[in-house]
């Protein structure tokens, strides 16, 4: 949320009131698939019943929702079950990006930038240079609307935002936020909407410098996430119902110095 990022995020989080940025969508070429950011342009705040307060966070203390947990088909976790593999990225050593997947970056604007992901033997590293500038990973196919997205990732010191979205196109998308402050939101928006609202709200404290494993499972309206075995949210939509692209980007918060996360693994899952 740009600037405002920095201004205790928690004591709105109280009043369960947080409005997101409007999501831009950007046509590729003929391609029918689209890049798109969070414009902090549009980062409205304000006092009103837009979600609920995650209270109850239970834990699962199974491989597959911690870092380097394994992963495959059939396998189940608390109640998340991954049906046939979409996507499966192990970015540690690679030498260029498979196919599957492409390299976004936005300046606070929108217009695309050239900090794009690049690979390295700690994984995919995002890097943005300026406040509001964002670097992720995006599907390159639209992905079924019930699925599972899983991303390990090491975040850096600087402040910065970490999305995972889902079922986005032009007309809906869903998207988690982890804020720099230690908080999440879910938001969604569907047609006719111009703006994000919440569906879920709470506390998520990334490990700064360590791995983290973020998994979010879509089946239908529930929405369930994931923070290092951690339950986040298990929540509903009714926007966002449909296939569409998945991205995890990342997003500078910070006005005096670069933003960088690395990234190890990245899996799409059919959601069961």
């Amino acid at each position: 949320m740009g600037a405002e990022s920095g201004r205790g995020i928690s004591k709105l989080l109280v009043a369960a009131a947080i409005v997101y940025p409007v999501f831009a969508a950007v046509l590729l070429g003929a391609t029918g698939l689209f890049a798109f950011h969070l414009d902090p342009a549009n980062a409205a705040r304000g006092v009103g019943s837009l979600g609920s307060l995650a209270m109850v966070s239970p834990s699962c203390s199974q491989a597959m929702m911690e870092p380097a947990g394994r992963v495959s088909e059939g396998e189940s976790a608390c109640g998340v079950t991954l049906g046939s593999r979409r996507l499966s990225i192990d970015c540690r050593g690679l030498a260029t990006l498979p196919a599957e997947i492409k390299a976004i970056s936005f300046d606070s604007s929108g217009n695309q930038t050239q900090e794009p992901a690049t690979v390295s033997a700690g994984g995919c590293r995002l890097q943005a240079s300026m406040q509001g500038v964002e670097s992720g990973l995006r599907s390159t196919a639209l992905e079924p609307k019930d699925l599972v997205v899983i991303a390990d990732f090491t975040p850096g010191s600087s402040a910065a935002t970490v999305f995972m979205d889902a079922r986005c196109a032009t007309d809906a998308c869903l998207s988690l936020a982890l804020w720099n402050d230690g908080t999440f939101a879910i938001a969604h928006y569907g047609t006719g909407d111009s703006k994000f609202s919440n569906i879920a709200t709470g506390n998520a404290a990334l490990r700064r410098g360590q791995a983290n494993r973020l998994l979010l499972y879509l089946r239908g309206q529930t929405v369930v996430a994931y923070l290092n075995g951690k339950r986040l949210a298990t929540t509903t939509t009714s926007k966002a119902l449909s296939e569409g692209l998945v991205a995890l980007t990342i997003r500078n918060e910070d006005s005096s110095r670069a933003a960088a996360f690395e990234v190890q693994r990245l899996y799409i899952f059919q959601g069961k």
